[in-house]
């Protein structure tokens, strides 16, 4: 019997009146998870204090100083009273005083040399190291710049995979196809992923902690492109600075949490909220956007017509009976973490929504909510801050960082 936390206590006695209400326990699965399991209402989410976002630094211009011109911002972090923000389109990291604003110095460059980049992704500080992952390698870095050392950002398991490891090097996880190599043509399959252990004295990966399955899918091969459902539900699972893996099935307001190092199972976060449906109407409005397009295409004598012309091949494919519950997490170093709430509430074919935040401590308890503006894409939450890349009209780039205040 799994324990039940007693945030969930109050879920559990049902209300008589109307029909008969679900309890805290119809939300819970029926599997094989032994760890802690924490309930929470949608009520104690929208009770819970909100977190006020300052601004303390703003970086980014048109035709600035070039150091302030961003082609794309692909991550960035905050240490020792520094900002280190990943600019791809340069492949570089550069370094600002985040106090000042001032701009302190770089590193990297694209190439495949010893420090160099050729498609990075990512940039995380811990402790005193800088890590860098790129397509093929992790690089390591000191806060000024000087290049570590780097190693492959793949391992080849007994039977001769290939499985991507984290870019912290705490975790490792790889994507098997159905079949193994290429995937049947005109025939849904999914594909599977596996998350081992990272055994960091060898560098090997170690056992299985967890297993998921992927949305349906369907190859075209004379395009070469593989078609998602039309308001599919795609798995999520992310690994944070914490030493932690998270995983979230999507189709309803729950959380796997695993430590990565030994595999067990940390906390399972649960909220008891009805994930609103996928009607009808919606997947009908999805197929006329695609016949749209396809429709402009043509006209306009597009090469690419026969893409758009496959795209229509998605209403084979089923739809997702609910709406996603999320398609991003950040996790600070020390156990907290924070998960956006989709566009549960709004138009999900209209750009512009806020993002509404839920950000809860390393045992599942609820520490507060926050909003980010519009177009807003969070790139780093340390627990008292959070860096966001955001566009203005003339789509400049800025990095944001704010710093995160409860309110009383």
């Amino acid at each position: 019997m799994r324990p039940l936390l007693p945030l969930a206590a109050a879920l559990i006695a049902a209300s008589a009146c109307g029909t008969e209400p679900q309890t805290a326990s119809d939300y819970i699965p029926d599997d094989d998870w032994s760890g802690p399991v924490v309930v929470h209402s949608p009520e104690d989410l929208d009770a819970a204090p909100r977190i006020e976002m300052v601004e303390v630094l703003r970086i980014g211009s048109l035709d600035g100083p070039e150091a302030t011109q961003f082609f794309r911002v692909a991550g960035a972090d905050v240490a020792d009273n520094q900002l280190f923000v990943l600019d791809a389109g340069h492949s570089e990291v550069r370094v600002f005083d985040l106090g000042s604003g001032d701009f302190l110095h770089a590193f990297g460059g694209t190439g495949d040399g010893p420090g160099e980049f050729r498609s990075p992704s990512t940039v995380e500080v811990l402790g005193d190291t800088v890590i860098v992952a790129d397509r093929s390698r992790i690089s390591h870095f000191t806060p000024d710049g000087a290049f570590l050392g780097s190693r492959d950002a793949y391992a080849t398991m007994p039977d001769g995979s290939r499985i991507r490891l984290s870019h912290s090097g705490r975790a490792s996880f790889y994507t098997e196809t159905y079949p193994q190599g290429r995937p049947p043509v005109d025939e849904l399959y999914r594909d599977t992923t596996v998350v081992r252990r990272f055994d960091r004295a060898t560098g090997e990966p170690g056992s299985e902690i967890l297993r998921y399955p992927g949305q349906p899918q369907l190859l075209n091969l004379q395009e070469r492109i593989v078609l998602n459902p039309i308001f599919g539900i795609e798995p999520v699972f992310m690994w944070g600075s914490d030493g932690r893996l998270y995983y979230s099935p999507n189709d309803a307001y729950r959380l796997d949490i695993f430590d990565a190092a030994t595999g067990e199972e940390a906390v399972r976060l649960i909220v008891t909220l009805d994930l609103p449906p996928v009607t009808s109407e919606m997947v009908d409005e999805r197929i006329a956007m695609d016949r749209g397009a396809l429709d402009d295409a043509e006209e306009r004598g597009d090469p690419n017509v026969e893409l758009y012309r496959a795209l229509l091949d998605r209403r084979k494919l089923p739809h997702g009976e609910t709406r996603p519950l999320t398609n991003s997490m950040r996790m600070a170093e020390d156990g907290r973490f924070m998960m956006i709430r989709g566009d549960l509430d709004a138009n999900p074919d209209e750009p512009g929504d806020p993002g509404h935040w839920d950000v809860f401590g390393p045992d599942g308890s609820i520490r507060g909510r926050l909003v980010t503006a519009p177009g807003a894409n969070v790139r780093r939450f340390t627990g008292d801050y959070l860096v966001t890349r955001e566009t203005d009209d003339l789509d400049v780039q800025y990095v944001v960082v704010y710093r995160l205040e409860p309110t009383p």
